[in-house]
């Protein structure tokens, strides 16, 4: 059985699901986890996806906050990708919080059986 006293870890996801929380950061994981160039700028995003420049370095900054995209500088240029050891890292840590919630589903759902059973 799962230790249900995650706190920090759940602490830490929230701040990953509200950073995945927007239709727009969340586009952007997607052009970066699909780029193989390597050289997506804010440009780049801006115009793949509709949006202004400075709308995408708002997204990229809470996205770099929890560190689901890294940023990388050549020259004059800040090109980003998508880090999937850290997103690895939190499908892992949501594991087990999901591991946690569901062993407590199945106690309650033993629970309401046995209490059925015995009506």
């Amino acid at each position: 059985m799962t230790a249900c006293t995650q706190y920090p870890l759940a602490e830490e996801m929230a701040g990953v699901f509200k950073a995945l929380g927007d239709i727009n950061r969340l586009r952007i994981v997607h052009c970066l986890a699909n780029d193989a160039s390597g050289t997506l700028g804010v440009g780049d995003l801006a115009r793949l996806l509709g949006i202004s420049q400075p709308a995408v370095s708002q997204h990229i900054r809470t996205l770099k906050s929890v560190q689901i995209v890294e940023a990388r500088k050549k020259g004059n240029h800040v090109y980003f990708s998508f880090n999937r050891e850290a997103m690895s890292r939190y499908r892992d840590q949501f594991m087990v919080l999901y591991q946690c919630m569901m062993e407590k589903c199945d106690q309650e759902n033993g629970k309401r059986a046995k209490r059925e059973e015995s009506a």
